[in-house]
């Protein structure tokens, strides 16, 4: 089996609306695998697919947020390269707005240990262990203490900021 796939992040803020959330930008030819055709094709198993929480940058409007996603391997010992520039450098917020965050990805072990793995990476996953990527978030635009009290109250109902990224930027 060959499995590719390019993982989108969040787009930088723009100036009315906050960045898009979990998309391709400026990349073509990529596939976003639904998780239904990954578990029927491919002797793989998707542990999570969602949003990274506090991954876009915060400004008046925020960055859009980065994806998350956890693929085990499910009975089959599988090898993996990993190749990611978003490791090296986040996404820079403007006019007073914050950078996103970065790319992290982790091998995850059956004795639940996690170990980071580097932008460009090869290794064997062994059955049961498991890939999880975080991809990098957009960057904020115009000062966070700007930002609009009923959009910092949305972006905490829907769990896109912890209470904490919002005490720490945006003072509340």
């Amino acid at each position: 089996f060959v499995y590719p796939e390019s993982i989108g992040g969040g787009a930088g803020a723009r100036f009315l609306a906050d960045g898009m959330d979990a998309v391709h930008v400026h990349t073509v030819n990529s596939t976003n695998l639904p998780i239904e055709v990954l578990e029927l094709e491919y002797p793989l198993r998707c542990n999570e697919y969602s949003l990274v929480v506090d991954s876009g940058g915060p400004g008046r409007t925020r960055g859009g947020l980065g994806i998350a996603r956890e693929i085990c391997a499910v009975d089959v010992e599988c090898s993996l390269t990993i190749r990611s520039d978003g490791h090296l450098f986040a996404a820079p917020g403007t006019d007073g707005g914050k950078s996103g965050s970065t790319t992290k990805i982790f091998h995850k072990c059956k004795n639940e240990n996690s170990t980071e793995l580097q932008s460009k990476s090869t290794l064997t996953l062994k059955p049961g262990e498991s890939v999880r990527v975080e991809t990098l978030g957009g960057g904020g635009l115009g000062s966070p203490k700007q930002r609009n009290s009923k959009s910092i109250e949305q972006d905490l109902a829907e769990g896109k900021i912890t209470v904490e990224a919002a005490q720490l930027y945006y003072n509340i």
